[in-house]
């Protein structure tokens, strides 16, 4: 009987390491891009830390990195290194869902003095009629 015990206990332990390994990669992989990123980005821009320090760099990326676990899903990774990116406040250095294999909707967003509201791109094929016509996200 203990036999038994000790070989279900330990099968349940080696399945439970089997799929943490399983998934454990990607996340491994995440953190090195993150590494990557955080070392590369000052080195190839031009002027990185205009608006944002070296301190407050390495502390967002290690930050995220930290954040990173076997359960982040690819969106939210994505998302999360997005925001890194955008610390630099710089409009020719950006990280679109595009970039990373995700799906986008046309949907563009306009910030006037009362609040953002939805735009509709030109070439949207919507023949004219602005289904958001009206729509307020504040």
């Amino acid at each position: 009987m203990r036999k038994l015990a000790a070989i279900l206990c330990l099968a349940t332990l080696t399945s439970s390491l089997v799929a943490q390994a399983a998934v454990s990669p990607r996340a491994e992989l995440w953190k090195q891009d993150i590494i990557f990123a955080a070392k590369n980005l000052p080195r190839l821009h031009k002027d990185l830390f205009r608006n944002v320090t070296r301190k407050e760099w390495k502390t967002a990326a290690l930050d995220l990195a930290k954040s990173v676990d076997t359960k982040t899903s690819v969106a939210d990774f994505a998302s999360k290194l997005m925001r890194l990116v955008a610390l630099i406040h710089d409009s020719h250095t950006a990280l679109r869902w595009s970039d990373v294999g995700l799906p986008r909707v046309p949907l563009f967003f306009v910030e006037y003095l009362d609040g953002i509201a939805p735009a509709l791109n030109a070439a949207d094929d919507f023949h004219g009629k602005d289904p958001f016509l009206g729509a307020c996200l504040n």
